[in-house]
């Protein structure tokens, strides 16, 4: 009790036939570094067996939250659809570029026709 052993309580209330029973049959003090040892280990155990006990709940209350509500909505709704539209900008885009190049092929080839005409009538 309260950290106590047997026999510390045996020596406190000065119960000598007691104390003498139980130093016979190995009784040990809370300091007796091997009951420290115990006490640590009962200790952790505890804590994990709460620590398990929680995890239901703890998992309950994240699954149910606000926030786990939106990542879900955010995978199942907001993703595909953002996935979406970047394929379709992707898609513009690559017609875009085709158009440049298009044009690009073409203002070169006015370009050219240009001073080829101009170099003809400097010469004439």
């Amino acid at each position: 009790r309260f950290g106590f052993t047997p026999l510390d309580d045996a020596l406190r209330h000065s119960k000598k036939t007691a104390v003498a029973i139980l130093e016979e049959v190995g009784g040990k003090t809370h300091q007796d570094p091997e009951l420290a040892a115990i006490r640590e280990e009962h200790a952790v155990r505890m804590k994990r067996r709460k620590r398990e006990e929680m995890l239901p709940r703890v998992a309950e209350i994240v699954s149910n939250s606000p926030e786990s509500h939106a990542l879900q909505w955010t995978e199942k709704e907001l993703l595909p659809r953002v996935r979406g539209e970047l394929r379709a900008m992707e898609e513009t885009l690559s017609e875009i570029e085709k158009f440049w190049k298009e044009a690009e092929i073409k203002i070169s080839s006015h370009i050219q026709d240009y001073f080829q005409v101009s170099s003809e009538l400097a010469v004439v």
